[in-house]
């Protein structure tokens, strides 16, 4: 009986140490997964924002001014809301506008008419007779929330892409129809120069406001102008920006501008070809690279030597 005992106290303690074994890579296995799902969705958060500035951006634009003198006096973004070129963007950057030009990304527009324009909270609609250009989405629905994610899209100076990423913590009311969402800039995820203009979207890629930063203070509370922070972003909520665009004004055609940025503009097309062409190479590998620069070395060396032997002959022919 003592051994019977025994022999069962074996096999179990036996099977217990080889249970434990077995258990334990697959808990630690389990603590990675557990672990793994926040670096999956990050990277799957930047594919999504990625995804959906490519989609969106080709709906912005950018807008040139000059004054009288043809002197270029301002710049900003702006963004199609409809298929016959209506555009809306800021106000102030029409102060002593004279003529002014729209560029897309594929296209450049010399002839600017303003439909209407708010200039106590900077706000304007203006048309160009656009060809084949894509509109935002517009959510005028949007019931506005605190800390909900956003994100500001625009073009910089060099009319290359701009990003701002933040939450919205408040939505302050200027006037009885006007309405100013205040938020905070938050990490961004993609590596982008920050949005000073342009319009303010929701995680659905819809329009819900425009970036403002150039208020007048009459339009603000405790008679402090709204400027730009880096660290901030203010927007005129699209429901505010609604009854211009359905306001029937005989719009204001602006002179046509004589020489344009056309330099500047085709700089930026070569930039994006140059910087396409190298990340063609880049995952080509770097060993096809080396092998293509070494083929094109050895068909220069070619060429050199086939002209020298050339040269020699011919000048040792007439010697």
């Amino acid at each position: 009986m003592i051994y019977l005992i025994k022999a069962i106290y074996r096999r179990f303690c036996i099977t217990s140490f080889i249970s434990i074994i077995l258990l334990h890579p697959a808990s630690a296995l389990s603590a990675d997964i557990s672990v793994s799902p926040s670096f999956m969705d990050l990277e799957s958060s930047v594919k999504e924002l990625r995804d959906r500035i490519e989609k969106v951006y080709p709906g912005i634009v950018m807008i040139v001014v000059y004054d009288i003198t043809g002197t270029e006096s301002a710049r900003g973004s702006g963004f199609f809301y409809d298929t016959e070129g209506r555009i809306i963007t800021n106000a102030s950057i029409f102060a002593n506008a004279y003529s002014a030009e729209v560029i897309s990304t594929n296209r450049r527009y010399p002839i600017v008419s303003v439909i209407n324009y708010d200039e106590k909270h900077d706000t304007a609609i203006i048309q160009v007779n656009a060809i084949n250009e894509i509109p935002l989405e517009i959510d005028f629905e949007n019931n506005l929330t605190t800390d909900e994610k956003v994100f500001a899209l625009g073009r910089s100076d060099n009319f290359s892409k701009t990003l701002s990423e933040g939450r919205i913590n408040s939505v302050v009311q200027l006037d009885r129809n006007i309405e100013l969402i205040k938020g905070d800039t938050v990490t961004p995820l993609l590596s982008l120069a920050p949005s000073n203009n342009g319009p303010l979207l929701n995680l659905e890629g819809k329009v819900i406001g425009l970036i403002t930063y150039n208020i007048s203070d009459s339009a603000v509370m405790d008679n402090k102008a709204i400027m730009f922070d880096s660290q901030y972003i203010n927007a005129i909520s699209i429901r505010s920006i609604f009854p211009l665009t359905n306001t029937s004004t005989s719009p204001t055609k602006l002179h046509p501008k004589g020489t344009r940025v056309w330099w500047q503009w085709f700089k930026y097309k070569v930039k994006t070809a140059a910087t396409s062409g190298f990340i063609v190479l880049y995952t080509m590998g770097f060993q096809t690279i080396i092998f293509y620069i070494f083929m094109f070395v050895v068909v220069l060396s070619l060429i050199q030597f086939i002209f020298q032997y050339i040269k020699k002959k011919f000048f040792k022919h007439h010697i």
